[in-house]
């Protein structure tokens, strides 16, 4: 689903705010991503610097429901890093905390709407 520039601005900036808060930003520990951080030479402190820098024209889809937590949902960016595609998948729980459920290389061709 593709929603307008208006709705990914506000999730952004909500998301961010949230990500300031004292313990306000998790990363969850999928296998997978701390693979990739590992590969791309990546630390925590740089993905949250990555997603701060979040735009309108990095955003590729949502907001999806979440199969996990269908009370939240989903929002897909892309974001080059080095040269690589990166694939960033960020969820709407922002009662409790900002969540990162992926962060690694794009698999995939990645379309960017608003860019």
């Amino acid at each position: 689903m593709i929603c307008d520039k208006e709705q990914v601005e506000s999730f952004l900036s909500d998301f961010k705010q949230k990500m300031k808060e004292k313990n306000g930003f998790i990363m969850i520990t999928r296998e997978r991503n701390i693979n990739e951080l590992k590969s791309l030479g990546i630390r925590v402190i740089t993905v949250k610097g990555i997603i701060n820098s979040l735009k309108l024209t990095h955003y590729c889809n949502g907001p999806k429901k979440d199969s996990e937590y269908p009370e939240n949902t989903l929002w897909v960016f892309g974001y080059e890093f080095n040269g690589k595609l990166l694939y960033i998948k960020l969820s709407d729980d922002l009662k409790h905390r900002a969540k990162c459920i992926s962060f690694h290389k794009a698999e995939f061709e990645m379309k960017f709407p608003y860019k």
